[in-house]
């Protein structure tokens, strides 16, 4: 019996020893002075929690939260229950996940960041640049964020205020993002303070990023990456943007960009890519804005080698200029199946070598395909 007993206490113990920190409910009043409320989290950040848990409710704040250290998981009640809100004067805005060593993942969710100033301040950024060695992110297999329902908007609406840019990854491997909604501080029509809700770049070679329903209105750019491999984007709804995805790399060639299932409603270009292989677009539903201040494409391919672009619906909305639906310089390509509702051209191929073009669908179209490429082989049926 006495074995027994001294052999529970020490589980106990050891368990007790293994748990992280925790920090529930870390002082956040609704009541408190932002300065409080500020003080207040990072008394939880200075005694290294590993878990915040943050109460339902509205929680002014006037400074930046800097987390230097991970594994950590921020959590609130729900996106809109529990809400972190920055003063209009604040010189410091947003949360900044930096950690300094280890190789740990970041887990947030079910929180929204809201600005009361305009197009200024990052709301979230995660930055593992620390985890690069010798050129890379080591090590290259360990997942490193999940985000899950946060919802980042200005505290009135998209003409008063909004965040300048969402989401900023630096290096970051392995993210999982899921329900992040962004509405950002629009200037006027197909003009915007908010240049990205979705921003990702390393020069560790970032990998595999998925993004899954999200949700954008009023950035100048949607989701903007340099330079990341094994993007993934897909159930998403991209509207008021002068650029839905933009895809570039400054380290050569980048494999595997997918877009899918998806809505992009655009003054610029649904998406633009840039140095891609082995690239996948498909069932897209692209929409040409009425307020476009240019002419509107809706997939721009530069450099792409390999890629596949099909099943997609091109449609122009814009009263005063017009959309060219897919326009592309590269070799090996596929373009098939896709339906140009209405279009000025709806492929144009710039340059390139033995692309193949098969079978569309075209509505009011003035030029269904205008090939400048070399060896561009069509399908049978296409003229």
């Amino acid at each position: 019996m006495y074995r027994h007993i001294m052999s529970v206490l020490l589980a106990l113990v050891i368990c007790l020893a293994l748990t992280p920190a925790q920090a529930k409910g870390p002082g956040l009043k609704e009541a408190h002075s932002a300065a409080r409320n500020v003080a207040a989290l990072r008394a939880m950040v200075a005694r290294g929690a590993r878990l915040i848990e943050l109460p339902p409710g509205r929680f002014v704040l006037n400074a930046r939260i800097t987390i230097p250290y991970a594994p950590v998981t921020l959590r609130g009640a729900g996106p809109e229950a529990t809400v972190l809100e920055w003063e209009r004067g604040a010189k410091t805005s947003g949360i900044v996940i930096s950690p300094q060593a280890g190789q740990y993942g970041v887990l947030l969710r079910d929180l929204s960041l809201h600005t009361r100033s305009a197009g200024r301040g990052t709301a979230l950024t995660v930055d593992l640049t620390a985890q690069t060695a010798s050129g890379l992110i080591q090590n290259r297999t360990t997942p490193r964020l999940t985000l899950d329902s946060v919802y980042v908007h200005g505290a009135t609406n998209a003409a008063k205020d909004g965040w300048r840019t969402g989401l900023k990854l630096v290096d970051v491997l392995k993210a999982v993002i899921n329900n992040f909604s962004f509405v950002g501080n629009r200037l006027g029509p197909g003009a915007y303070a908010s240049s990205a809700a979705v921003m990702s770049s390393g020069r560790g070679a970032p990998v595999e990023q998925m993004f899954t329903n999200i949700s954008v209105v009023a950035a100048d750019v949607g989701l903007d990456f340099d330079a990341v491999e094994g993007i993934f984007v897909g159930h998403s709804n991209v509207v008021d943007v002068g650029t839905g995805v933009r895809a570039r790399t400054s380290r050569g060639v980048e494999p595997m960009l997918q877009v899918h299932n998806s809505h992009i409603n655009t003054n610029r270009f649904g998406i633009y890519a840039d140095g891609m292989a082995q690239m996948s677009l498909h069932h897209l539903l692209i929409y040409a804005r009425n307020s476009a201040r240019r002419d509107v494409v809706g997939i721009s391919a530069v450099n792409t080698v390999f890629s596949n672009i099909s099943n997609n619906i091109f449609v122009d909305n814009s009263s005063r200029h017009a959309l060219d639906g897919i326009v592309l310089e590269g070799d090996g390509n596929l373009i098939s199946g896709n339906l140009f509702q209405s279009a000025r051209r709806a492929i144009w191929i710039r340059g390139g070598t033995a692309n193949r073009i098969g079978l569309q669908v075209y509505g009011k179209v003035a030029e269904p395909l205008v090939d400048e490429g070399v060896g561009t082989v069509r399908g049978e049926g296409v003229k």
